[in-house]
């Protein structure tokens, strides 16, 4: 339930809300255990900073509930605000074809302020 007051209407507003979604998991790279009951869905984007600081929150989660949760990637690259986030995208859907995303995924976010062409090749 949220619970939303006015202190200038007195008033008090309840909205129940429905936490639990179902999103499609079953094509994204999963971080933690597969049959944790508790799936942290996180739509990224490599060149966003607020998605770099992230990123190292959720391990401190995976690592803090090895049982109870996994994190799944999901593509949510901002184009207009950043230029190279969709071929990072790409690439890092690339390197999960091969075994090395969660690798791959950690060399973005550490170089997200320098992605271009060329880094993202070079990575």
């Amino acid at each position: 339930m949220l619970l939303i007051s006015s202190r200038e209407k007195k008033t008090l507003e309840v909205i129940t809300v429905d936490l639990v979604q179902y999103i499609n998991i079953s094509d994204s790279p999963v971080k933690g255990l597969a049959d944790a009951p508790l799936a942290l869905v996180v739509y990224t984007d490599f060149q966003a900073p607020a998605c770099a600081r992230l990123a190292p929150v959720l391990d401190q989660v995976l690592a803090k509930y090895p049982q109870q949760v996994k994190l799944v990637y999901k593509n949510f690259p901002l184009k207009s605000k950043h230029k190279f986030a969709g071929r990072a995208a790409v690439a890092a859907l690339a390197a999960e074809r091969q075994g090395k995303f969660w690798e791959f995924y950690d060399l973005l976010f550490a170089n997200y302020n320098d992605l271009n062409q060329a880094k993202i090749e070079e990575l």
